[in-house]
């Protein structure tokens, strides 16, 4: 004998689900921490740039066009060079965001790679040919980005890494 389900205890159980918050719903919350590993086999020196305290925002000369560029200002950040490979366990404050942001010291060439994991999952894995500056005293690099947001929008962003 099979037993019927009325759709309104479909729905209470739903509600009650939903109610309790279940992680396995909406799976996560904010992160704990970072994971990130940074080598190179033709840079002897990397400079090496972490924040968890930038604001990003749209130039106020154009603000809400579309083409309107974001800047990234960094308001405080750790710098370090280090012999690669590199890598680092950073814990999360209650920002929820991470910048980090890599290139060979001095006038060197050289080939990065940056793997990063959030609680244990990959979330960016990327090769760059990084350049010295140029005449324009800009200087390639290899960056991630993460900002977390919660539903209620509570803190910024998403993944990205550029």
């Amino acid at each position: 004998m099979t037993k019927k389900v009325h759709s309104l205890q479909v729905v209470a159980a739903a509600g009650l689900i939903l109610a309790t918050g279940c992680d396995w719903l909406r799976p996560g919350g904010p992160p704990d921490e970072v994971y990130v590993e940074i080598s190179s086999d033709d840079a002897s020196r990397l400079t090496i740039i972490v924040s968890q305290n930038f604001e990003q925002f749209e130039e106020p000369v154009c603000e809400g066009d579309p083409e309107c560029p974001v800047v990234l200002r960094i308001v405080s950040a750790d710098t370090s060079a280090v012999s690669p490979p590199y890598s680092n366990t950073i814990e999360f404050t209650d920002r929820y965001q991470i910048l980090i942001e890599t290139h060979p010291e001095g006038e060197v060439t050289g080939t990065v790679r940056m793997v990063v994991e959030i609680d244990g999952r990959e979330w960016f894995d990327d090769v760059k040919l990084l350049r010295p500056v140029n005449e324009d005293g800009d200087r390639e690099t290899l960056r991630f980005l993460y900002e977390y947001q919660d539903l209620d929008g509570l803190n910024s962003g998403g993944p990205g890494g550029a």
